[in-house]
């Protein structure tokens, strides 16, 4: 953790610290306690004393983002369900587009999309017999339908000619374009698991983790058999489930168990082993678009709900370094290594059922702790306020009695010296002052 040099930014100068950095979190996830732990924080609970400085856990209300101090940090943005539920990614992505394709009026190029980067969705029930006139039409087409805000590949189906009769007309729901022809690798799917940080919207930063997961199907893919979920869906709590043990790779069988990686067992790859199996597949030129492609679907994704979040940033967070938060995109890539995006998890797993997952999950949190910069905070105002409630946030205001305090002692060494203006505000001056 890392404590800024500017004496403004977190805590006043010549006040005494707590001893300790503390955290609150609603997840009991292994690495994420590890990660906590192995940084110097402690979890705070009812029994210690002090201020927390992080916390890992749900939205926070309106009213607790306004309590916060300056030193504290979150790890949501508010508003940022606008993409990490599938219907408002849909319908984020859809108003981004229409603007990017409005005719430029300082120049004369034709408008373009920038946009379609995932693939064309139908929000029902609103839209139900949009999608039915698209469907006669094209008695070809395979669509995948999918809860608004499921997870864990819980209620997806694939839906073609034969299957429309089962598309719900009463309750919330998409329907995607199914990607037909994805990129396969030894006659399996595969989709990836991108991890990307953004620590402020105003002016937008974002980070994308140089390291992430490949997660495979765990039957062999065709698409004779459209209700075998094992063959097209790539998430992990699916394939767990499939009783024939069909996930590990070709290069993998006859081996011992013991002798198997965490890549081969667990039906995964990291990033860097899928780009040197690329690297002797495919051109080095393919390549570096498919990543330069990954790069700008992120960064489009986030642009796309710049404006959202911006409104509720500013409405209901008092500093600018408050908030921060860790997004999962999950991103296919075709066989002609296009990345489509699928989704975005604004809580990503930080499960960690293998050792692959344990070493680039905590490695993740690591980085994340070094980017949002985490201060101890001042103790005199942690022993004034309240720490009450959900994560400690309800009432934790400076008591007025230190902030006056404060004010005073700024103004008599100012008065000292009149001629310095260190350690003043202008807000500050009475009127015998100006």
């Amino acid at each position: 953790p890392i404590s800024p040099s500017r004496k403004d930014e977190y805590v006043e100068d010549g006040l005494e610290c707590q001893k300790d950095i503390l955290y609150r979190s609603t997840w009991k996830r292994r690495c994420i306690a590890d990660t906590f732990s192995t940084a110097g924080l402690f979890l705070k609970h009812s029994s210690r004393k002090g201020n927390w400085s992080c916390a890992w856990t749900n939205h926070l209300s309106i009213e607790r983002l306004k309590s916060l101090h300056r030193y504290q940090k979150v790890n949501h943005f508010p508003g940022s369900w606008c993409i990490g539920r599938k219907d408002n990614l849909c319908k984020c992505l859809r108003q981004a587009r229409h603007q990017s394709r409005k005719p430029l009026c300082l120049s004369k190029r034709k408008p373009t999309s920038a946009f379609d980067h995932h693939p064309e969705t139908w929000i029902l029930p609103k839209q139900y017999k949009e999608w039915a006139r698209v469907s006669i039409n094209d008695q070809s087409s395979i669509f995948i339908l999918k809860p608004s805000a499921g997870s864990c590949g819980k209620g997806i189906k694939l839906i073609d000619k034969t299957r429309r009769k089962i598309v719900p007309q009463d309750r919330p729901c998409i329907l995607q374009r199914y990607i037909k022809d994805p990129y396969l690798i030894n006659g399996k799917k595969f989709d990836l698991r991108l991890y990307v940080l953004v620590t402020s919207y105003d002016p937008l930063t974002i980070f994308m983790y140089n390291e992430g997961l490949v997660r495979f199907s765990s039957s062999r893919y065709t698409l004779r058999n459209l209700s075998n979920r094992y063959s097209h869906l790539t998430n992990v709590a699916v394939n767990k489930q499939n009783k024939e043990n069909t996930r590990l790779s070709d290069s993998s069988r006859g081996i011992s168990p013991k002798k198997r990686t965490a890549a081969e067992t667990s039906g995964k790859w990291t990033l860097e082993q899928l780009w040197g199996y690329l690297g002797k597949m495919e051109q080095k030129e393919s390549i570096q678009e498919c990543k330069k492609a990954i790069d700008e679907v992120v960064i489009k994704t986030i642009i796309a709900s710049e404006v959202q979040v911006l409104n509720k940033v500013h409405s209901s967070v008092k500093f600018p370094k408050t908030c921060f938060e860790l997004f999962g995109f999950d991103v296919l890539l075709d066989e002609k290594l296009k990345p489509w995006l699928l989704e975005v998890n604004i809580s990503p797993s930080l499960m960690s059922p293998s050792a692959l997952d344990y070493k680039l999950k905590t490695s993740l949190l690591a980085d994340i702790f070094h980017l949002i910069g985490l201060v101890i905070p001042d103790k005199k105002i942690s022993t004034k306020v309240d720490v009450k409630g959900q994560c400690g946030v309800k009432g934790m205001v400076p008591a007025s009695s230190v902030r006056k305090k404060m004010e005073s002692r700024a103004k008599s060494e100012w008065r000292k010296n009149r001629f310095s203006t260190k350690g003043i505000s202008m807000n500050n001056f009475e009127r015998d002052d100006w």
